[in-house]
């Protein structure tokens, strides 16, 4: 998999049920999935892919369809609006497949290291670069050991592309960390980093600039979670996470926020369809309180939760008779105007009651007895992953305090899947 920012959708393409390989690709929309273009590359697995974010284009290289000496690949192809495209290249990388890709986001370049072949030395520890027009080899001072799968993804914080661990010739399966910086790879010495393991499945979350790695191999199936800080591993306690240890694949999410990881093999050898998210989810929280006697409250209607594409439903309760309720979306709960929050309404005359958000915008709410009622459309954009957005009820009401408002308690939501 990978993502394509500008059109805000991840590109899956191929993988390998049991002994039957796959052509078809398929787009995530961050909400949906939906098939792709019918033509394009053979049917294959352990192949490689990583987007241009600079050129818009998708481009895959390599991969197996079977394990005969005639089942490798050494194409190269660019998923370009909507459509695949086979690329020529006057220098050529070796057919091969449990390689790695990622797009250098500081040079504007893809980078492919390492995989292996089919005759010769079958290990590699090559390095080549994409520039959409040719492939070039490079030949640094420094090079991780020849191996194959292993994990690579953009650092945003250094501005190089990292590498993780995977199986060198000869083994054991390693637990190494490089970068490249165009020119050469240096090996890095972190304080703490993931146990020794192959066939992990990386991705980086651009909002977060962390890079996140999931599972692997090391004789026995793992399926542990890491972060990569630009500097350090933090290994992370994930007390939900995805059994799949087997050959996943993940992408960055489709408005550069969280990651997505799909597929792979659980623990019984069984290929699964599932679809995980690593990152922040669609959850809300109280905070504060209300005015008047008996207090207005502001509560979730049942079953609701701020997710992208449905609506939030509320309910605030309750509305003096002859009142006017509504409520405001803010997107901070610390300052108001340059006030600090909560900015208590006593001084003009709402006693007792606090202003709890910003205030920006005043939504009217449908009233029905002493129970007003608001659903709010969350967007289905990726881009509002992530978003906290805040809630407070108010109600006009004449004898409630000398303003005639009452103010409720306030809600936080964060917009998710």
């Amino acid at each position: 998999m990978a993502t394509d920012l500008a059109a805000g959708r991840i590109l899956l393409f191929g993988g390998a049920v049991g002994t039957t390989y796959l052509s078809d690709s398929w787009l995530l929309d961050g909400v949906t999935w939906s098939r792709g273009p019918a033509s394009g590359p053979a049917a294959r697995a352990r192949h490689a892919m990583a987007a241009d974010l600079g050129r818009g284009a998708v481009v895959l290289f390599g991969g197996i369809d079977g394990v005969g000496i005639n089942n490798w690949f050494g194409d190269t192809w660019e998923y370009v609006n909507g459509a695949w495209t086979q690329r020529a290249s006057t220098n050529h990388p070796l057919v091969r497949f449990g390689h790695a890709m990622a797009y250098d986001g500081t040079r504007g370049r893809v980078v492919m290291f390492g995989g292996r072949t089919r005759s010769g030395p079958v290990f590699l520890n090559d390095t080549w670069e994409w520039d959409g027009i040719n492939w070039t080899p490079f030949t640094p001072a420094h090079s991780p050991s020849a191996r194959m799968g292993h994990a690579m993804a953009f650092d945003p914080v250094s501005g190089r592309v990292l590498l993780f661990g995977g199986l060198p010739l000869g083994g054991p399966v390693a637990d190494d960390t490089w970068e490249w910086d165009g020119v050469d790879w240096s090996r890095l010495a972190p304080a703490h980093a993931p146990t020794a393991r192959m066939q992990a499945t990386i991705a980086t979350d651009l909002a977060r600039s962390r890079i996140v790695l999931y599972g692997g191999y090391d004789g026995t199936d793992l399926v542990d979670t890491a972060e990569w800080d630009g500097s350090d591993w933090r290994i992370l306690a994930v007390p939900v996470h995805p059994a799949l240890p087997v050959l996943p694949a993940m992408a960055t999410g489709p408005g550069g926020r969280h990651v997505v990881l799909f597929g792979g093999e659980d623990t019984s050898s069984i290929a699964r369809a599932e679809t995980w998210w690593n990152g922040t989810f669609a959850a809300v929280s109280q905070y504060g309180a209300g005015c008047g006697s008996p207090p207005l409250a502001l509560g979730v209607a049942a079953g609701s939760s701020p997710v992208l594409g449905q609506s939030f439903r509320t309910e605030l309760r309750p509305v003096p008779p002859g009142g006017t309720p509504f409520q405001w979306v803010g997107g901070s709960d610390r300052s108001w105007l340059g006030r600090s929050l909560p900015f208590d309404l006593t001084p003009l005359g709402a006693t007792g009651c606090a202003l709890l958000q910003d205030a920006v915008v005043a939504v009217p709410c449908s009233l029905a007895g002493q129970t007003a009622t608001l659903a709010l459309a969350i967007p289905r954009q990726p881009a509002f992953a992530g978003v906290r957005l805040y809630l407070q009820g108010f109600a006009l009401a004449a004898g409630g305090n000398p303003a005639g408002v009452l103010t409720s308690d306030a809600l936080a939501l964060d917009l998710g899947y």
